[in-house]
């Protein structure tokens, strides 16, 4: 499961590499980081909680199993976690922006962007 989430992140992250310049004035960078931290948060910390159950680190308190427990601690705590990121994802996305560019101005930027591309296309 953690090998598909990783697999998963790298396209997103080449998209997010390739338009984060263009997008700089909607602040993406954080939206982004908080979208990476849900992610970890959901795969990796349960997995983490889960193999520390299944050999017994997490102890048994009647009338849960340690697997219970292990379950249970890391249900508790992806929800305090995301409601944590909730109010600050919503903050986040509240925020009032510049306008974006005309299309005018997007067409310039277009162009400008596919001349750098062949700029550096040609000299590869």
């Amino acid at each position: 499961m953690g090998v598909l989430t990783i697999i998963s992140l790298w396209p997103i992250g080449i998209v997010f590499m390739n338009i984060k310049s263009l997008l700089h004035s909607l602040k993406i960078v954080p939206k982004y980081a908080m979208y990476q931290l849900v992610f970890v948060l959901c795969q990796l910390q349960t997995s983490i909680i889960n193999i520390l159950a299944f050999n017994g680190i997490i102890a048994c308190a009647p009338p849960f199993s340690s697997r219970a427990r292990g379950s249970m601690l890391s249900q508790q705590l992806l929800i305090m976690e995301m409601f944590i990121i909730s109010l600050v994802t919503r903050s986040l996305y509240r925020r009032m922006y510049d306008p974006l560019p005309s299309e005018e101005q997007d067409n310039e930027q277009n162009e400008k962007e596919a001349l750098q591309t062949a700029l550096v296309e040609h000299d590869v």
